[in-house]
């Protein structure tokens, strides 16, 4: 099965994070992709397809450029994945690119896991109403299950039953740092 790992960041953890991932797939007989930057595919190069995009992030832009520079981002990604027979599409970093998404949709017939890293965190940093933040799950989670008949990836159990006390039914708790042979994309995807 073809997986791309897509992600937007091409830096910092999220480099040893995705290679943990494409190593797992590879060991599991799938076929890796590094949809994104070419930095972030040169990363993944030794460990996968690559498919580099025509992007760049516009660095310290102000909020409205980078959600625009991120549905460009995710419009090139998901035509790429289209183009290259890609059979899962792995949003590996869908924290900040949310309302993004929500602009952007998901293909139709796509099978897509997104992975949602801060979630379990929000209800300690943020101070809003109990209403806003189960607003938020809902927005979050469930449009982009339900939308795109996804997946979504939080990294611990609690993060889990608080999405699913939400109705969110499509949801799977994988330790961090990913340890790929935990999960299966046959069954997640």
């Amino acid at each position: 099965m073809r997986v791309a790992l897509i992600d937007p960041i091409s830096t910092g953890h999220h480099v040893p994070y995705a290679r943990g991932i494409a190593k797992g797939l590879r060991n599991a007989g799938h076929e890796p992709y590094a949809v994104g930057s070419a930095a972030w595919c040169a990363s993944l190069s030794d460990l996968a397809q690559v498919v580099p995009l025509d992007w760049a992030p516009r660095g310290s832009a102000s909020y409205f450029e980078r959600q625009a520079d991120s549905r460009h981002f995710y419009r090139l990604a998901f035509f790429a994945c289209e183009s290259n027979g890609i059979n899962i599409a792995h949003l590996l970093y869908v924290d900040g690119a949310l309302s993004a998404l929500v602009r952007v949709g998901i293909p139709i017939g796509m099978k897509v896991i997104s992975t949602l890293h801060w979630y379990p965190f929000l209800g300690l940093s943020v101070r809003q109403p109990k209403q806003a933040l189960k607003a938020l799950q809902v927005v979050a989670a469930s449009w982009l299950l339900d939308r795109a008949g996804g997946n979504l990836v939080v990294h611990s159990i609690a993060a889990k039953k608080r999405l699913s006390r939400v109705g969110v039914s499509r949801v799977h708790a994988i330790d961090y740092p990913s340890a790929v042979s935990c999960f299966d994309v046959d069954e997640i995807g």
